[in-house]
């Protein structure tokens, strides 16, 4: 039991909620750590590198069940390959949706300076936006 922290140690070390911790112990993404005689929860480098990962995944916009499935096959590099080109793929069709939408709103705001109290539904600027 050398090197282990309790778990209010882990917590502040990773910047997380006790919360988080344990529900990421009920869900299976942290392997439940050793216990001291006392009871208490010991967390060791592994498991401090692990919400390392976790937290990397989540800022990436990776879903906890994704996180679960490259975690448990974190040496298929092909998965995880597999799994940022979908991220990537995903990232840019919101980005061009996104761009899509602003360039809507760009001619709307370059067109139209009708009050919006008006009977806007019948203007072409509400018409560009329904279609």
């Amino acid at each position: 039991m050398e090197n282990r922290i309790k778990i209010s140690d882990f917590v502040k070390l990773t910047g997380s909620t006790l919360k988080t911790v344990i529900y990421y112990h009920k869900i299976g993404l942290l392997p439940e750590p050793e216990r001291s005689p006392g009871g208490y929860r010991l967390y060791g480098p592994a498991a401090l590198n692990r919400m390392q990962l976790i937290k990397y995944f989540k800022r990436l916009g990776l879903d906890l069940k994704r996180i679960k499935e490259i975690l448990g096959d974190i040496h298929n590099r092909k998965t995880l390959r597999e799994v940022l080109q979908s991220l990537q793929d995903q990232l840019l069709s919101e980005k061009k949706s996104l761009e899509e939408r602003m360039a809507k709103i760009e001619k709307l705001l370059s067109e139209d300076t009708a009050p919006l109290d008006r009977d806007s539904f019948a203007s072409p600027s509400f018409q560009l936006c329904a279609e």
